[in-house]
């Protein structure tokens, strides 16, 4: 079961991106993720992501659209634990309580940083 859970993730996430590719992040991405911060994802991420943290600056930005702050507080994240880091695994994406597909969002705010940067 936890094979074809995966393989869906995954599925999900290679389509995401191939309708995406060509999309500009700032309009897919311009509401706020929807992250109770339950840290389940945190227990599970191999990488040490802190996606509550991550969530909580780009709703920051989408809320106040402060580029400056958006980008001071993701350098302040170690680099070793930076979005960029995932490698969609997607164990969080399976702990999520509320079926966000992390890996996708998180690469779109990798993107999204690098615009910006």
């Amino acid at each position: 079961m936890k094979r074809r859970k995966f393989i869906s993730n995954i599925t999900l996430f290679l389509l995401g991106n191939i309708l995406l590719s060509g999309c500009d992040s700032q309009k897919f991405l311009k509401e706020k993720i929807n992250c109770s911060s339950c840290k389940y994802c945190l227990k599970v991420c191999p990488r040490g992501i802190n996606i509550p943290y991550v969530f909580e600056i780009y709703n920051q930005y989408v809320e106040n659209q402060n580029r400056d702050l958006f980008k001071e507080s993701y350098e302040k994240i170690p680099e070793m634990n930076r979005p960029n880091q995932c490698f969609s695994c997607s164990l969080c994406a399976e702990r999520c309580p509320k079926s966000l597909n992390i890996p996708f969002l998180l690469e779109k705010i990798v993107q999204e940083y690098s615009n910006i940067k």
